[in-house]
């Protein structure tokens, strides 16, 4: 599973703070792909809502009907969490309830959708699940993050990646940034930010308007990898 936290974090852009996306991002970054010739080698969907705390222990007593649910906590934060569960033998679906200590934050529901290849029948199950995920624990409030990696054995020459990207999108205020600090298997090489204006998703950073981020990794061994995310990459472990 890929390892890359990105510097950005997730908790200075709660869900309030986020438009309404206009259609799936993550069905449209896999139309980008295979229009491409592109292999998808992974990707991953998250679903974040803050709740009231009876709503929150209500899904919980929920979950445990259907699901093996544990608890852990820390001086902060109780969490309940199911087990990973598969989906059509597709790909697997997990819940975190995520309660504060300090009664003055509110709990948050978390759905973590993870998968490592894609194809019609793939997409077809995994737009089910989110109408099912939506229907069933999710308000017009919740915010979603989308991202892929391509398989880095696709041939891919350097610098049309990003234009393919640019171009594809429609991207605007688009910017670059490289860096070689290393992390435990990857050296990141570079990434690339933008705005898209297909989707309503997106973050405001410096005010500018951001919903897609890529990261152009190189390993150890030169094997590129390329990730895209939305509105910005974040990877729950």
């Amino acid at each position: 599973m890929w390892r890359i936290l990105f510097i950005v974090l997730i908790l200075l852009f709660p869900a309030n703070t986020m438009a309404k996306p206009a259609t799936d991002e993550l069905i449209d970054l896999t139309n980008f792909a295979t229009n491409n010739k592109l292999t998808i080698d992974e990707w991953q969907v998250i679903i974040k809502e803050q709740l009231e705390k009876h709503t929150a222990m209500n899904i919980v007593r929920e979950l445990e009907n259907s699901y093996k649910v544990t608890m852990s906590e820390d001086e902060n934060i109780i969490q309940y969490q199911t087990e990973a569960t598969r989906i059509e033998n597709t790909f697997i679906v997990s819940y975190r309830v995520l309660l504060p200590k300090d009664n003055l934050s509110h709990p948050e529901l978390v759905v973590i959708l993870d998968g490592y290849f894609w194809d019609e029948f793939v997409e077809g199950i995994y737009q089910e699940t989110i109408d099912s995920l939506k229907r069933h624990y999710f308000s017009e409030n919740e915010s979603m993050f989308s991202w892929l990696k391509i398989n880095q054995d696709d041939i891919i020459e350097d610098g049309t990646f990003e234009e393919e990207i640019i171009n594809y999108f429609n991207l605007q205020e688009v910017e670059t940034q490289f860096d070689n600090i290393e992390n435990k298997n990857n050296v990141i090489k570079k990434f690339i930010y933008g705005y898209t204006p297909l989707w309503g998703n997106r973050i405001i950073i410096n005010n500018i308007a951001q919903n897609v981020q890529v990261a152009i990794t190189e390993d150890e061994k030169g094997n590129t990898e390329y990730i895209i995310g939305t509105p910005i990459l974040i990877h729950e472990y």
